[in-house]
């Protein structure tokens, strides 16, 4: 029912009507409380009569209403008074986009300002998970400030009937049929083809009228029109937009934009608005060309004349230039946000390994993602392969640096540095070394941290390191920079103690000649130098910012805080020490770019899954956690399991019968690996209870854990399988970078190497059913494959796998052996050891494989053999938690430390 001026809606008083549309009338109104002005929307009165529809609209709006952000129009409440339901919200001043573009197409420079603006509200509501629905100009407003306000977010979803289909031929512009109680579902002119199609709705949608939205506003026309709206829509699904109305000024970047957003198939269009903001920013960091006029012709000396009164006019133009900017205010630079999410199918690995870096001018980002290698400029929408994705699960590229000039990024395949243009091109290795804990590239070459064998320089070009920075024995070096002129170099220095280290480092600089040593901050690490005289560091997961001084290699103010929940990597990898890297890089050119994510979670949340031969998946009734190794006891009745969230690690058992909950085994100190002892009594795994990481073991219904290894300060112990006819289990050990396989006798407590004495030898040992075997995994060079070999030792090695194979698993009362080829193929090869030894041709084990998930045993065979146990990502099964996989972008990011150190 239409209301009238002066009639209240509680402490709402109406003072004129503003509009009407299909959601609804809306009303100028005043706030009799808080003495503000507002705009009251009230909603069609059929829905007002339906109730389902009504509790469903009231959830949408508490929704809506927590969106907080600039350029968006804010929902203050909602009031019902006498049967009228109405939305209170945000009052904007000012024409819509629509007026605006009524009158002639916007200016360039001025489109990108508002497109920015449209661009952040959107990302903004949809990490929120609401998607507008409706946008269109004149659902735009632009205030006389500049500011931009996006109106009426997701109310097509709150006020609309469950379904989310639409019949194409119905104009979403007038009031539709009953069924659809006059609800505006998208304006024709700016609907996705699939909302056209009646199809689910998602971002992409806001995507596609967004493109809409700013080719209408550079070019003056809709990119889709049409006499009638069946003809609109028809131009929507089958035409494209009429590119040659663009002008002639219009950036190519912009263009790529527009034609991205506007692709027909959704899978081909823009993931993520923080993708087309990257796009948008680097139109203005390029420059947004400008039309010139083209002068009338003259004569010679009407040119003279003409150059020297422009020459008089350009120089008392600098003269009076230069007065004004002596005395003008430095304008601050604005400060933009963005991110852009990992294509799909890509996630980051090697988890205690740098993941990214940005160029020195800081317009491009590189990282490592599926063991592949990208470059994201900016200015683009896409990143560029610089180096394939490969399929081994062990050795994965990682630790990307820029070289000085930008032009090149050196990197680690495995052991392997290398070096790659960024335009793209054949690698060059520049030679082997250890695993890096930290590397960067600056003055006099790339610095790579070796952890307790301290911190090598390698010539730009490749051949042998020179040792700058030695360590000693409890004592470990990482995440080098170096200083200005290549006379220090700064790095974290931790203790050796495998617990905690990362968080009881501190930063140091130390003389390249003279060796001195000086610390610079107590307590932090990954530090990073800016040439406006500040240090840039972690502690946790939160970065610091300190005025500091590279002369006198000292802080020079105090700390500020400028940024929170940066990803700090730790690995759950057995064979990969944690080297603490904290997941972020800055350039001096002030682009600040980092993953976020926990400070010290170690694992995404996953869930415990069952996969039969055909691929079929049950989930178990287990809440997502974040799962690192699952072993099934040797009668089938229990699960083992650990999880570590980076603050807290424990191994839990199960009752597979489902029967009870899960039971906290382990409380004490940090737990991992499990290991079922024979008799389904006991559980081996790895604790740092003690301050270094030996092996326990502990009854499953009583008892206090034993140790059983002695403990060896630095160096990790990792239980892996028992043998099931003697009190005899495999381990582990690791020492810096080398491995090796030992057996351990509980009867005796003695520990017996197997093999011969190697850098990097077996690990991941599995015993046969009837004992007289070991399955492991070996390292060799860039792959990884399976043996197995007699026990006990006897030097007669069987080589299994041929392409990256890892984690082997016996089957239950089978002469078979499983394991996973790649990241998520799952083979099976049936052995014969009844006279000598021999085995068959893989099969798959799985249809369609195993989910990729990392981690020291992500799967186990059941008590029968004819399943797996798996862990999945969270996200594959129905749980809506996603592992976060994108990277957040902060440009003139040196303007948040301006503002955050003025306000100290």
């Amino acid at each position: 029912m239409p209301l009238t001026m002066g009639t209240r809606l509680g402490p709402y008083e109406i003072v004129s009507k503003l509009g009407a549309g299909g959601m609804g009338e809306v009303y100028r109104a005043t706030d009799t409380n808080l003495k503000r002005q507002v705009a009251i929307k009230v909603v069609p009165a059929a829905l007002a009569d339906d109730a389902d529809r009504l509790v469903r609209f009231q959830r949408e709006a508490e929704i809506l209403a927590a969106l907080n952000h600039p350029n968006i129009a804010h929902i203050h409440g909602l009031e019902k008074s006498d049967g009228t339901v109405a939305l209170v919200m945000e009052l904007v001043e000012g024409p819509t986009l629509a007026d605006r573009i009524a009158t002639d197409a916007i200016p360039v420079t001025e489109a990108l300002t508002i497109a920015r603006q449209i661009a952040e509200a959107l990302e903004a509501a949809h990490e929120q998970g609401i998607v507008h629905r409706d946008l269109k100009p004149a659902n735009i407003k632009v205030r006389d400030d500049g500011t931009v306000k996006v109106l009426d977010f997701g109310l097509a979803k709150a006020l609309g009937p469950e379904t989310s289909s639409l019949n194409a031929t119905i104009s979403p512009t007038i009031s539709i049929h009953a069924t659809q109680a006059g609800v505006i579902l998208g304006t024709a002119a700016y609907m996705s083809p699939e909302q056209a199609r009646g199809r689910m709705v998602t971002k992409r949608t806001d995507i596609w009228a967004f493109g809409c939205v700013l080719f209408e506003m550079l070019s003056g026309a809709r990119a889709f029109d049409g006499e009638d709206v069946a003809e609109t829509i028809g131009a929507v699904i089958h035409k494209d937009p009429p590119w040659t109305k663009l002008p002639a000024g219009t950036p190519s970047n912009v263009r790529t934009v527009l034609e991205r957003c506007l692709q027909k198939d959704p899978k081909q269009r823009i993931r993520d608005m923080g993708d087309v903001l990257l796009a948008l920013s680097g139109a203005f960091e390029s420059g947004v060309p400008s039309s010139t006029a083209v002068p009338a012709s003259r004569n010679p000396s009407q040119g003279r004349t003409v150059a020297i009164a422009l020459a008089a006019a350009c120089l008392s133009a600098v003269i009076a230039g230069i007065a004004a900017w002596s005395f003008k205010p430095v304008r601050s630079l604005p400060v933009t946000r963005s991110r852009f999410e990992l294509p799909d199918g890509l996630q980051f690995l090697n988890g205690s390994r740098q993941w990214l870096d940005v160029s020195p001018d800081g317009m491009h980002v590189v990282y490592t993602a599926g063991g592949g290698l990208f470059v994201r400029s900016l200015s683009d929408l896409d990143a560029r392969t610089l180096i394939p994705v490969t399929s081994s699960p062990l050795i994965t590229l990682s630790s990307p640096t820029f070289s000085p000039d930008g032009n090149s990024v050196a990197y680690f395949d495995g052991r392997t540095l290398k070096k790659v243009g960024i335009t793209g091109g054949s690698p060059v290795a520049l030679g082997e070394y250890d695993l890096p804990w930290g590397v960067s590239w600056g003055e006099g070459g790339i610095l790579v941290g070796q952890g307790p064998k301290g911190i090598v320089r390698i010539p730009d070009n490749g051949g042998a390191p020179e040792q700058i920075v030695r360590v000693e024995s409890n004592e470990l070096a990482a995440h080098p920079r170096m200083l200005p002129g290549a006379s220090a170099v700064l790095f974290s220095l931790a203790p050796n103690a495998s617990v905690d280290m990362w968080d009881k480092a501190h930063i140091v600089a130390q003389r390249v000649d003279t060796g001195q040593r000086t610390t610079v901050v107590n307590v932090g690490s990954n530090p990073r130098y800016l040439s406006n005289h500040h240090l840039v560091y972690a502690v946790g997961g939160t970065i610091f910012a300190v005025p500091f001084d590279p002369r006198r290699v000292e802080v020079t103010g105090a700390a500020v805080q400028v940024e929170q929940n940066v990803r700090r990597s730790q690995s759950a990898v057995q064979l990969i020490q944690p080297a603490g890297i904290s997941q972020y890089a800055v350039s001096d050119g002030g682009t600040f770019v980092f993953v976020p994510g926990s400070a010290s979670a170690v694992l995404d949340l996953r869930r415990i899954v069952s996969m039969n031969r055909a691929g079929g998946i049950t989930p178990l009734p287990l809440a997502p956690k974040p799962y690192n190794s699952i072993r099934v006891s040797p009668d089938g009745k229990r699960l083992a399991f650990d999880t570590d969230d980076g603050a807290d690690a424990a191994i839990w058992i199960y009752d597979l019968s489902g029967a009870t909950q899960p039971r906290r085994l382990t409380f004490q100190g940090r737990n991992r690996y499990p290991a079922w002892s024979a008799d389904n009594q006991r559980v081996l795994f790895q604790s740092d209870r003690a301050g270094d990481l030996g092996i326990y073991w502990q009854g499953v219904d009583a008892g206090a854990a034993e140790r059983l290894t002695t403990a060896e300060p630095g160096v990790a112990h990792v239980p892996e399988s028992w043998s099931p006819t003697e009190d005899r289990f495999s381990f582990s050990v690791l020492r810096g970078t080398s491995v090796s396989l030992w057996t351990f006798s509980v009867h005796d407590h003695q520990a017996t190497r197997f093999g011969t004495v190697e850098s990097v030898g077996p690990f991941n040992a599995e015993f046969s059913p009837d004992g007289h075997w070991l399955a492991y995994t070996r390292r060799d060079g860039n792959s990884a494959n399976i043996f197995v070999e007699p026990f006990p030792y006897t030097g007669d090695r069987n080589q299994i796998s041929t392409s990256n194979g890892h984690h082997p698993v016996w089957l239950p009362g089978e002469k078979a052996l499983s394991y996973r080829v790649g990241n998520s193929d799952q083979v099976l090869v049936q052995i014969n050891t009844a006279s000598g030894f021999s085995f068959g041709n893989p099969t798959p084990a799985i249809a369609g494989g195993l989910p990729t998930v990392l981690g020291s045993r992500s799967f186990d065979v059941t008590h029968d053999g004819r399943a797996f146990l798996v862990l999945a990502p969270a996200s594959d099964n129905g749980s809506g938690i996603t592992p976060i996989q994108e990277i957040r972008i902060i440009q003139n990011w040196t303007e948040v430390l301006k503002g955050l150190e003025a306000a100290k």
